[in-house]
């Protein structure tokens, strides 16, 4: 039985389409608001969001040792046990090295900042010939990059050093994946008791579809992530950056919001090369359209496929929409969030 009418299937697209623009507008206009409810929830489901993503990067190992014939309780615990063995070689070798980095880095911010200003004074005067009202403006929008730039990274250090919600999510995060794995269709159950039975048919194979999606788009990100991450160290090392470990993490952490990640991630070190030198600039502006090209030849074609599916302009404005309504968060679940919104658009057009 078809969910939807054939004969109203215009009137349902147009109804659609409205009460969307309508909830974008609604989020949009009480943005501060949502946000402010969102900062609340996220502190809250953290662990939870943290447990869910971890859960669909291990899922398919679990169900390939499954297949073999173990238990899926042993299975889980030989991940974590390989897992805990990759933390500890992580925490031996990178950590202490990424510490001595970040700590270099903040030491050296302020006379970097001071070859900053020389370098913007330099600029001043090579635009001297500019009416006092361009002149007044450049200025302006150096002196605020270059503040919002150095806030923005003492407030990341700040918030890497509160480390006692980390420690909260270390120890109750496995525990909520260990059972998310161990109960994998938990949540799925749950939802189809709850639902009218006339309807479990029609709408459990959205759900699944929504999950294989949106798994593949976290597994797929993650992957692309670390693999950008190293190959921009290795890439800023080679050319003799400092703290090539912090910058190249940057631009690794980044590249998992679309379009706007990679400039964001390239800007730190950019910025960092000014004060160095010249030839500096170019050498990590060449390390950072190498690494962009690879991961959008090659690494993005290969890895993510089509899992999205979605028009570039599409994405684009996915991300534009969710970094307004709920900021950094709105920039990271945007693409997975308007990817699940087309499947089920799909299977109700399909349905019609």
């Amino acid at each position: 039985m078809a969910l939807i009418d054939p004969k109203d299937r215009p009137l349902y697209t147009l109804i659609l389409v409205v009460l969307s623009l309508t909830t974008l507008i609604l989020v949009f206009h009480l943005r501060g608001f949502v946000f402010e409810i969102w900062r609340v929830i996220a502190t809250v489901i953290s662990p939870v969001i943290s447990a869910i993503v971890i859960g669909y990067v291990l899922r398919p190992i679990i169900v390939w040792m499954v297949s073999r014939g173990l238990p899926r309780t042993v299975a889980i615990l030989v991940v974590y046990l390989f897992l805990l063995l990759i933390i500890a070689i992580f925490l031996t070798h990178l950590v202490p090295m990424l510490f001595a980095q970040v700590t270099s880095l903040v030491f050296a911010l302020p006379r970097y900042g001071q070859i900053l200003d020389q370098v913007i004074e330099r600029v001043m005067h090579m635009v001297s010939f500019l009416p006092k009202g361009f002149r007044h403006a450049i200025d302006q929008g150096f002196l605020r990059f270059e503040g919002a730039f150095l806030t923005s990274f003492y407030d990341a250090i700040a918030g890497a050093k509160s480390g006692f919600a980390f420690l909260i999510n270390a120890f109750v995060v496995p525990f909520i994946t260990y059972y998310l794995l161990k109960e994998d269709r938990f949540f799925l159950n749950v939802i189809t008791v709850l639902l009218p039975k006339r309807y479990r048919a029609k709408l459990v194979p959205v759900m699944e579809a929504s999950d294989q999606t949106i798994g593949k788009y976290v597994r797929g990100q993650l992957l692309v992530m670390v693999i950008i991450g190293f190959a921009t160290i290795i890439g800023l090392t080679t050319i003799g950056m400092p703290y090539a470990l912090v910058f190249g993490l940057l631009v690794g952490l980044f590249n998992v919001i679309p379009y706007v990640g990679p400039i964001l991630g390239a800007t730190p070190a950019l910025v960092m090369a000014i004060g160095i030198a010249p030839t500096m600039i170019v050498k990590v502006l060449i390390v950072n359209v190498i690494v962009q090209q690879l991961e959008s030849n090659l690494l993005s074609p290969l890895i993510m496929g089509k899992t999205m599916r979605l028009h570039p302009l599409t994405i684009l404005l996915s991300v534009m929409v969710g970094g307004q309504v709920a900021g950094v968060p709105g920039l990271l679940f945007a693409v997975p969030i308007v990817a699940v919104i087309k499947v089920w658009y799909e299977h109700f057009l399909k349905s019609a």
